[in-house]
């Protein structure tokens, strides 16, 4: 279950139980992009920030978080960022960049295919 009743404040309710914060999620999101960093590496970090700061409350766990940060990307509005100043909203061709679609072979399922793979399609 997840909540939109605290969009407009950029937090991501799941479940009613845990409250992430877009900007905390975006800053996973950045890292991930740049160095390709493991969520279990973040969660570390993050969690040894909360340790530091003396708040006596732990960091979620790494299922949490997963759960949490795909969830969040499955909301984002992307519709719009592949537009292009000559094609318009709708480009045929998109190319992105390998590194930050990389996702850890637990998160593919059949219909993904190599990008070398040739479409029936197109023969």
């Amino acid at each position: 279950f997840i909540s939109s009743n605290c969009r407009d404040i950029e937090i991501l309710n799941l479940n009613n139980c845990y409250l992430f914060t877009h900007e905390l999620l975006e800053h996973y999101t950045s890292a991930y992009t740049i160095s390709l960093t493991p969520f279990m590496a973040f969660i570390l970090e993050v969690s040894h920030g909360y340790t530091d700061n003396g708040t006596g409350i732990p960091f979620i766990n790494d299922f949490i978080f997963h759960v949490t940060w795909f969830t969040y990307v499955d909301l984002l509005c992307l519709e719009n960022n592949m537009q292009c100043h000559i094609c318009s909203l709708a480009p045929d061709n998109v190319i992105f960049d390998g590194v930050s679609i990389l996702f850890s072979h637990k998160q593919l399922c059949s219909s993904i295919k190599p990008l070398t793979a040739i479409s029936p399609h197109l023969e």
